[in-house]
């Protein structure tokens, strides 16, 4: 793992916290076995990046997934609503790609979230990547706290599914975490 850096700045208009934390990945085209991030704060919980680059394992895509650092030593019920998106550079901060924002409920049914960004041969052509370093930056902005109160609702292949009946639906359906939003 190469540098990190991490920012907060307040939102215009509103009391949420934009935090800003990019991190470096030296060697990445070395790379075949799923890492995690340094951790970071950010609206107030400890989040980290898990980066999944194995071609074989995930269809040929860098996948990046937000995840909680240690849910097991948070509050029973303990639950935050966050917008986040991942951006990838190469070492001159050149944007390779942005994703679109994403809101997500995370507790702890589902610590994780994520979505594929580049196909992984991209991400290797001769010249995309200067010195085999890549950049990720994850914007994460938390907009609701609170505890689980049984009426949360996720959102599966376009179906608005209640908290209690997640999991079962997820598990009975044919689909990644890209279907869950």
């Amino acid at each position: 793992m190469g540098n990190q850096m991490q920012n907060s700045i307040s939102a215009k208009g509103n009391h949420e916290l934009l935090t800003i934390f990019t991190f470096e990945i030296n060697n990445f085209s070395e790379k075949k076995a799923s890492f995690m991030s340094p951790t970071f704060l950010g609206g107030g919980s400890e989040w980290y990046v898990q980066v999944q680059p194995n071609e074989k394992d995930f269809g040929g895509y860098l996948r990046l997934y937000l995840c909680v650092q240690n849910p097991k030593l948070l509050l029973t019920g303990w639950r935050t609503r966050a917008r986040y998106r991942f951006v990838l550079l190469n070492q001159s901060g050149k944007e390779l790609y942005r994703a679109a924002e994403t809101s997500s409920l995370f507790c702890a049914q589902f610590r994780m979230w994520g979505d594929r960004t580049l196909p992984l041969s991209k991400l290797k052509e001769e010249g995309v990547l200067e010195n085999n370093k890549l950049i990720i930056r994850v914007e994460v902005k938390v907009t609701e706290e609170g505890y689980v109160t049984g009426k949360e609702t996720f959102e599966i292949k376009g179906f608005e599914v209640p908290s209690t009946q997640a999991r079962s639906a997820a598990a009975n359906q044919p689909l990644s975490f890209d279907d869950i939003v």
